[in-house]
Formats: structure tokens, sequence, C-alpha cells
């Protein structure tokens, strides 16, 4: 059903993209991600999703960490579409012509709401905030039906693989804590039966009784003997405990003490007071889990949080603290990791033999495997509590299915090639003069001749032109993709990605832990926001700020002096730039240095930086006298010094510095 939200149209249940221009709407294909265009291509590459123009330019990127949503809820049809745009653009800072911004509008028990979607880690946050601040000046309550969501399965994000998929979430935490338990007293006359008992119960029988009773006899006042049984089941009776003993050790009476009864209901109710110690933290996913009974002594719940920020605060704040209810119990909270796979069903077999070498190496570990029957699909998730352990299985497995992947696609193209004319051909037609159809890089006539789609004649061993060509127009990126051999094209696409990523500072990043190819976008400077996210591939909490591995209990000023590599940077006279942090080597010439990353122009004596190098010759003149002030063997003016006059200045500084 078609509806009007201020000026735009929208279906119910149909995801929109809004791209750039503001008022320019399309629905997103789930397949878009893998569709080949004339012009374009999304290509999956260094944990993301890139899109990839003529001449294998880089167009633009998504990273799986991109994405935070809210939900707008519309009780009374007045929100607009159009309205809601504005205050995103407003409260985040959000450029359409700058994000991909995708909305769902929906009905939920007769209520209307709108889902939207940003590929900007921090959206979500300010949206809500900028509403909250918008009350409080106004006196309205917009931000009671605004709320932080997980990002929804119909937002497309990467990586993804031709053959299999896979996705990492550390927004979980696992709750558990003891339930009441039962105490008994099994009173004996005889000191030789308390003893026998007390010994078969501590070395495990019977066994009936349960593996977690402990056992201890002594005397009573009036000269029996008794033994105190305790971590007995709640539901334990005294026929229960009688019925588990041997006959000739039933005891002459038995006293019970403990709770009368705990069940699902009391247990639920506890699990809602601490439900709502964790919402004021930060919002929940989704309603808790109950897990599967790990014994009864033990209750355990599992609870994702929207934000992964919010679930490392729950841990520090709860974790081995006393419950918020009635009964002084520990409560244990621990973060969970999931790495969730998804792979033909053909590929079963691995699995199995994965899985028998994952539970010896690391028991425990959970693996839950289930088929897609639509889609012959299997999803395998693996859970697990340690991130290093977590990260190391996710690599085992990505390897083994990337070359699953490899193989399979290699036999694709092997059958293509035999199917199909590879390459276009240019046929020589009588008439031609031969000046025309040389090669532009060999100069000979071609051999095997690919005629490109601005006109020019290529060799096809020569197609790939370097810089020395003279027509400046860019190869299609379909042109690129027909002709070149499949590895050679990857090799090309990801020279292309590696050299945006070096170029392009200040947008993206490499992951700071070695063999880590996770990329993730730098938080400006002075930001109002957390700059400390988990990298999504190794599980490393880093700060996206100042670069470094550290959490938000430690500043970026105590990170960076952590590096070991900071004593060789100096000895060796290699500075940061003061805006993308990229190691800067002055070899000669005056304090006047462009970053070769940002291309900011930055003043080596005190590290000030500029947009454009006069601002920065301004600088030194005024600040510094001049732009060669503390250059040996020069004045500030970049002129020569005699070696008499460099003697006499070094006398002078030493005689200045004992006054």
């Amino acid at each position: 059903m078609a509806t009007v939200r201020g000026d735009t149209i929208m279906d119910e249940g149909v995801p929109y993209t809004i791209t750039s221009p503001l008022q320019h709407y399309q629905p997103r294909s789930p397949q878009i991600t893998k569709s080949f265009k004339d012009k374009r291509l999304f290509q999956g590459m260094m944990r993301a999703e890139v899109l990839f123009g003529a001449g294998a330019e880089v167009a633009g990127m998504t990273l799986p960490t991109d994405f935070t949503a809210v939900r707008v809820w519309d009780p009374v049809g007045e929100v607009t579409f159009s309205y809601v745009m504005r205050r995103v653009t407003a409260f985040s800072a959000i450029k359409p012509g700058h994000h991909t911004v995708v909305a769902l509008l929906n009905t939920r028990e007769g209520v209307r709401h709108l889902e939207i979607a940003v590929d900007d880690r921090h959206f979500a946050r300010n949206f809500c905030s900028g509403f909250e601040m918008l009350d409080e000046v106004n006196g309205s309550s917009y931000a009671v039906n605004i709320e932080r969501i997980a990002v929804p399965s119909y937002v497309p994000r990467g990586p993804f693989s031709s053959r299999y998929t896979f996705t990492t979430d550390s927004a979980t935490v696992r709750l558990t804590w003891r339930k009441p338990t039962k105490e008994a007293m099994l009173v004996y006359r005889d000191e030789a039966k308390a003893q026998n008992l007390s010994r078969r119960i501590v070395m495990g029988r019977p066994k009936t009784i349960g593996p977690h009773v402990r056992a201890l006899v002594f005397e009573m006042t009036t000269g029996e003997f008794a033994v105190h049984l305790w971590v007995l089941p709640l539901h334990f009776s005294r026929k229960d405990i009688t019925s588990r003993l041997p006959k000739d050790l039933i005891p002459d009476k038995i006293i019970c003490t403990g709770p009368r009864g705990y069940g699902l209901e009391e247990e639920a109710g506890e699990m809602g007071a601490l439900v709502r110690g964790l919402e004021s933290i930060g919002p929940l996913a989704s309603e808790p889990c109950r897990e599967g009974v790990h014994d009864y002594r033990t209750a355990g719940y599992q609870a994702r949080f929207v934000d992964e920020a919010d679930a490392r605060s729950a841990v520090k704040q709860y974790n081995n603290t006393i419950t918020p209810f009635g009964r002084k119990v520990v409560i244990n909270v621990k973060l969970l990791f999931t790495t969730t796979f998804v792979f033909p069903a053909v590929w079963a077999g691995l699995y199995t033999l994965l899985a028998e070498k994952l539970r010896l190496v690391h028991p425990k570990v959970g693996l839950e495997l289930r088929e897609d029957a639509a889609s012959r699909t299997l999803v395998l998730k693996v859970v697990g509590e340690n991130s290093k352990s977590m990260a190391r299985i996710r690599t085992a497995f990505e390897e083994t299915l990337g070359l699953m992947s490899d193989s399979q696609e290699a036999g694709v193209r092997t059958v293509e090639a035999r199917s199909q004319e590879a390459y276009p051909t240019f046929r020589l037609r009588a008439g031609e003069y031969l000046s025309e159809l040389k090669c532009p890089i060999c100069m000979e006539e071609p051999t095997i001749p690919i005629r490109s789609h601005c006109g020019h004649v290529y060799c096809k061993e020569c197609y790939c032109v370097g810089g020395e060509g003279t027509c400046k127009k860019p190869f299609p990126i379909a042109e690129l993709r027909a002709i070149l051999p499949g590895k050679s094209f990857e090799t090309l696409l990801a020279s292309s990605m590696r050299s945006y990523v070096c170029s392009h500072p200040l947008e993206l990043r490499f992951c700071p832990t070695p063999d880590c190819q996770q990329l993730y976008r730098p938080t400006p400077a002075g930001a109002n926001v957390n700059a400390v996210a988990r990298c999504p591939d190794c599980l490393v909490v880093l700060c996206t700020a100042c670069h470094a591995p550290h959490d938000e209990s430690v500043l970026c000023s105590e990170g960076q002096e952590e590096d070991d590599n900071a004593e060789i940077r100096k000895a060796l006279g290699v500075k940061p730039c003061p805006q993308c942090r990229t190691p800067i080597e002055r070899s000669g010439g005056c304090n006047h240095m462009e970053c070769g990353a940002c291309h900011t122009h930055i003043c080596w004596v005190c590290m000030e930086h500029y947009r454009t190098s006069a601002e920065c010759y301004d600088h030194m003149a005024e600040a510094h006298e001049g732009a060669f002030a503390g250059i040996a063997g020069m004045d500030v003016y970049g002129g020569l010094i005699e070696e008499d006059d460099v003697r006499d200045a070094a006398v002078q500084a030493v005689l200045a510095a004992r006054d």
C-alpha cells in the first residue's frame, strides 16, 4: 500500500535508499551488492563493500560497522518523512548527498513507525540526543517516540563473498547467577553410618543425589550424628533423598531447610530486575532470552544491546556484583562474541571436519548449525567468550571457506572460457592505414587486437597501459572486467583500493593490529562522541581518534605514550602528521612540510598545520622569524652561515645558558 509521507510516496514494507539529492528515492534490491553494471561495480574487499567506477577508481565504500538505526513511532500520523529527514541533517550532520540513508515505513500492532538507518556510526546517538535537547528547550515530547534499534537485516552491509557471507556481533552479554538450593540434615545414631555416607557423597556415590552436593559430618548436642548436605536441588523432598540412598544407610530422620519453591516465574522476575538495570545503560535490541539450563544451580540469560559500547559498559558495571533483587547472590556478566557464516549446503561435509577439530581445541565454544531449505544454504553460528580465540576460529573458518569458494569460482571461469569468446576482437579491414592500427604501447601492429571504449586498438598483452598513455579517458569498469584475466582484474581493484585508503587518512584507516585488514572510519579530534570501537575482524578494542588500542578508561594521551615505537621514531627524526598521524620524515629544505596522505601543510618546528602553503609560510615568518629557523648551517631566511659564525653562535648560546 503506497502512503504519502510529506512530499514522498513510500510503500509499506519496502525499504528505500536515499541517495544524492535529498528528494531522490529508489527501492534497494537485496541483490544490488552483487550486481554488475556497465558503469559501476560493487565488490567485497578488505572487509568493505566497495563501489568501483571507470578506471577502477573507488567511487564509494560501506563498512560493516558504518550503519546505525533509529525507529520513529507515529501514533497519531502527524510525523512526515521530510520532517524526520530535516532533523537527521540538523541533529547528526548527515548530508544525504554524502551518506546512504535506508528508510522503511511499517506498522506494528496498528501503530505506524519509520525505521531509518544511516551509514554513520554516531548517527543514532546524535539523532536521539538531538530530540532530547529539543524537548528540553520547547517542552515537547518527541523523544519518547524515538528509540535506537539494531541495524535491520534489510540494510545491505558487507563484507560478502560470491559463495559465502559472515557477520560478527559483540553486543550480546551472558548473565548467570545462582538459583536458591536446599539443605538437609540426615541424622544417625550410628557414627559409622554417618561417616560412610559422607565418604560416598564426597566420592560421587550415589550419583543420583547430584554431582554438586556437598557433605559434612558433625556431632549434635543430643549425641546423634548428622550428615549436613547442601547445594541440593530445590525440588528434592525427603522421599527423593531416601530413594537415592542404599538401604543400609537410610537415616533415622531427615530435616530439610531452604525456600519452598523457585520456578520459572521466580527466575523471570529476577531477570526482570536485571533488565531494568541493563536498560539504564542503553537500549536492548530484543527481549532477553533464557539459555539452556547449565545445571540445576544456575540461571542463565542472554541480552543483546543495540550498541556494542553499551554491552562493554554492562560488563564493567555488573560483572561480579550483588544482584539487585532480594536474594544476595553474585551475578556474572560476560561479553559474548558471535560469528555467523552462511554457505552452500553442499559444503556440509567441510563443516563436519572443521567442527570436530574445533571442539578438541576450543571445547568451550558453542556451535549451532541450521539449514535454510529455501536458499539451500547452511547457517553456522559460533559463540564464545574469549575474543582472541573467537578471532582465530573465525579466521580459520574464513580461510577454509575462501578456498572452497575460490576453487568453485575457478571452475566456473574455466567453463566460461571454453564456452564463449573471452576478449573482444578487432578485425582489420582492407584499405585501413597501418599507422592507424599501431598499438599505442609497443607501436607495432596489434597482435590479438582489442578495441577499447575510447577507440584505440591495443595488443592483448599491452592492454594495461601505464602513465605514458596520451589518451586520458578512463577505461569503463565493464571493459576492464571483460578483457583482463580474473586475477589481474582483482589485483587492479586491490591496488586501487589500497591507494585510496592511503590517500584518505581522515576518512579511512587500517586496524593497527598486525595482519588485520579491517578498515575503520577515524573520529575527528575534538568530536563530542565516544571514539572507542571494537574491530569486527580481530575483535580488539581501539580508539578511532588516536588510533591506539585502548578503551574508554584510558585517555588518548596515555594510549599514545604506550606506543613501543615512539622512541625509535624520535631518534630517527620522524614525526606524526598532526592531522592524520601519518609518519613524516624531513630530508631537507625548509620547515614547510606537506603531508603526502592528507595534504595538510605543516610547520616542522612546532607542528602547527594549515590548509594552504601560504598560511604555513605566514605562520613561520611570524612565529619563528623565517622558514629555515633552527636548521643547522642556515639563517632563518635560508642563507648559508659561515663556519666561524656557526661556532660563534654556539658559544654565545652556551654562555647565555650559563647566565
